[in-house]
């Protein structure tokens, strides 16, 4: 009776254990707490950066990103603003300013 549940059941484990165990888009936010800090990926040219764990942050994917097994490099504030000037055409001017104020800049 239970031999024809046997199959959808086990393919639904199999399902969750692939999403439990992705290692796609894994960003630098699930390492951290509450951090401030800015990243790059070379090799989608995503870019995460603000203040993880409590925000505001700005991610920007890259056209590869939702296969790409990031390698997360730890950049500046300014170079994250030219790489996403440069990568995404990120204006920066038409973004909030409350966005980019930080705690170090008072």
């Amino acid at each position: 009776m239970l031999k024809h549940l046997m199959i959808p059941i086990l393919l639904l484990c199999g399902v969750i254990l692939i999403l439990l165990l992705n290692p796609f888009n894994k960003g630098p936010k699930s390492r951290y707490i509450i951090y401030q800090g800015y990243f790059r990926c070379d090799k989608c040219r995503s870019l995460a950066g603000g203040i993880f764990g409590k925000g505001p942050v700005k991610d920007l994917p890259g056209r590869n990103a939702r296969f790409c097994i990031h390698k997360w490099i730890k950049i500046e504030k300014t170079e994250f603003m030219d790489l996403a000037e440069e990568w995404h055409r990120i204006d920066w001017p038409g973004e909030s300013a409350a966005f980019w104020h930080s705690p170090e800049e008072e």
